[in-house]
């Protein structure tokens, strides 16, 4: 007699329990999660991106003008990139920790290695907008920042 798979196809069980003792994942319950933190870690990149941005267009319009404006947004503007490197810094663990679970489902271990086949733009997103270092953006926001914090401080001295 054969035995019939109960599982649906794609969603085998991975061959590993966790360490705490939960059950263990099925390929598609990783593949799904994996996707997800993906979609976390860039929708927090482009709202991080669009809050700083917005938030150094209106300081930079107002640093002459209005001083004490421009030295309020000075330090929104700080409180949101240090919330911008937390944020990323944390969901790109998470989407890391997920990668290395995909990296075991036996099917997509030599069609997805991110090791020697990742893609070019997550490369550069990394680069440009952060999660495991700071990104070059966080880098250039950062000086602009510190630059706005003296001159406000200089007026008001």
């Amino acid at each position: 007699m054969e035995k019939k798979n109960s599982f649906p196809e794609g969603t085998e069980p991975v061959n590993e329990t966790s360490r705490d003792g939960l059950s263990t994942l099925s390929a598609g319950d990783i593949i799904t999660e994996f996707s997800h933190q993906d979609s976390l870690l860039q929708a927090y990149r482009q709202q991080f991106l669009v809050a700083e941005t917005f938030t150094a267009a209106v300081t930079a319009t107002t640093v002459f003008s209005n001083p004490t404006t421009a030295l309020a947004l000075t330090l929104l503007g700080i409180v949101i990139l240090v919330g911008w490197i937390l944020v990323t810094r944390s969901r790109a663990r998470v989407l890391y920790y997920w990668d290395q679970k995909l990296r075991l489902l036996e099917g997509f271990r030599e069609v997805y290695d991110r090791r020697d086949l990742e893609p070019s733009a997550t490369i550069w997103a990394r680069f440009w907008l952060g999660g495991d270092p700071i990104g070059a953006f966080q880098l250039v926001f950062g000086v602009f920042w510190a630059f706005l914090l003296f001159f406000a401080l200089g007026v008001f001295l």
